[in-house]
């Protein structure tokens, strides 16, 4: 989120590629681009099942990211 809130992925958080992603975290945290690809394009299978389409969707929303049992969870 507060990537998107200083422009740095599409200000609405809508529509991001794992690319971009990928790209933002790498350059933002300074992180490895192993580690970054792994952070970037492993948001998809984690939010597959609990968001309609998931198995062909090639984008998220930041939204996507606070589906329960997704990445979001029970502590």
């Amino acid at each position: 989120n507060a990537m998107a809130n200083h422009g740095i992925l599409p200000r609405n958080g809508r529509t991001i590629t794992p690319d971009q992603l990928t790209k933002s975290v790498e350059q933002v945290y300074n992180i490895d681009s192993v580690l970054a690809t792994l952070l970037g394009h492993g948001a998809l299978p984690l939010i597959a099942n609990n968001t309609v389409g998931a198995l062909t969707k090639t984008t998220l929303d930041l939204a996507d990211l606070d589906k329960h049992d997704g990445i979001e969870h029970d502590a």
